[in-house]
């Protein structure tokens, strides 16, 4: 057999007697080099082997590829060993000059994250160490890609209750691409019923388009949807709790796939685009313009964490899935909740008791 070899290994080890060895897998593997280029470590390693063995959800991936891209546009993609300060200068400031959606130009944090995808390429191209076991060691030096500093994003870009009940009235402006699964639904009721489900559980949007019914547990004590690692975001998968109203959402979807709780007649996430040209997109219209034009999905989720912070501060933390409290307070609550606290506050008098019997 071309290519198959044959190792002997001690017979008094138990299941070790025979080993066979694929010359040419170890052959592709030992053509890491720092004469290949960027783009070509995240071909042939980075992606099918780095991020593959960790379950990359297929938008991580796509992250790669963009940051990658821009990579290749702003500095040519040298070999690896040729990077220099020059080449990182040329890609920091390409980014820095593309054009953004809100904004002349994208904004600090997005550059933050490109730059952030670029260096965690080069880390494993340096040496292997304690905190990088995994590096292959092609390069003996690893090129710093300098970040700018992060900026703060005030967490406003939330709906109110009022402009929540407006898209459910405005529903029905909605399309759907095609039939949604055995039987008909209306384009109004589908998305009615998952800018509900989005308010009373939290969930992402990729989070409900990728639920299934094996996902759904109604029969506990406590009704849930358990998302494993990659139906959640986050590797140790999410338990989201379903009060009565977000169950009867649930049922009332029963019938129409066996699979998709919320079934789209096209692949999921690749067509997430697609749900916003014919649903959210020709819903918010009903918004006015400032309004519509920077709140998505994601917006109902942060107006899920608005009432519930006003409930319960670590039920809200829990319910978005967040290992931390920094993520919620800095990036999901609004001033509202502060100042609805705030506002009910015990009143003290700074008027003396003397005085006020005095007049």
């Amino acid at each position: 057999m071309m290519g198959l070899s044959v190792q002997w290994q001690d017979a008094t080890q138990p299941h070790e007697a025979l080993r066979i060895y694929d010359a040419r897998r170890d052959s592709d593997r030992g053509g890491l080099s720092g004469e290949m280029t960027l783009a070509q470590f995240v071909e042939c390693y980075y992606k099918p082997v780095h991020l593959l063995t960790r379950d990359a959800r297929p938008r991580n991936l796509e992250e790669v590829d963009q940051s990658t891209k821009y990579w290749v546009r702003f500095t040519g993609d040298p070999p690896l060993a040729a990077i220099d300060a020059f080449a990182i200068r040329d890609f920091v400031v390409g980014l820095k000059q593309l054009k953004g959606i809100k904004c002349a130009t994208i904004s600090n944090n997005t550059v933050r994250k490109h730059c952030g995808a670029i260096q965690a390429i080069l880390d494993l191209c340096g040496p292997p160490s304690r905190d990088r076991r995994e590096s292959v060691g092609i390069l003996d030096t690893v090129p710093y890609v300098p970040r700018p500093p992060r900026e703060g994003k005030p967490a406003e870009d939330c709906y109110t209750l009022d402009e929540l009940r407006r898209l459910v009235e405005n529903a029905d402006a909605a399309r759907l691409p095609t039939r949604i699964g055995d039987r008909p639904i209306s384009p109004g009721m589908y998305h009615r019923r998952i800018y509900a489900l989005i308010f009373f559980t939290g969930m992402r949007i990729g989070g409900i388009m990728g639920a299934t019914w094996q996902h759904y547990h109604p029969d506990d004590r406590l009704p849930h949807l358990w998302l494993p690692p990659g139906a959640a975001k986050g590797r140790s998968g999410q338990r989201v709790e379903l009060n009565p109203d977000a169950v009867a959402i649930i049922e009332s979807m029963d019938g129409f796939d066996a699979e998709r709780i919320f079934p789209w007649p096209r692949s999921w996430p690749a067509s997430r685009h697609a749900l916003y040209d014919f649903g959210h997109d020709l819903i918010r219209q009903c918004l006015a313009p400032e309004r519509r034009e920077h709140l998505a999905y994601h917006g109902l989720r942060k107006l899920h964490t608005n009432e519930l912070a006003e409930i319960n501060g670590l039920a809200c933390m829990k319910s978005l899935g967040h290992s931390t409290v920094k993520t919620t307070v800095e990036h999901y609550t609004s001033q509202k909740v502060v100042a609805s606290a705030v506002a009910r506050l015990p009143h003290v008098s700074i008027t003396p008791e003397r005085q006020k019997r005095l007049f």
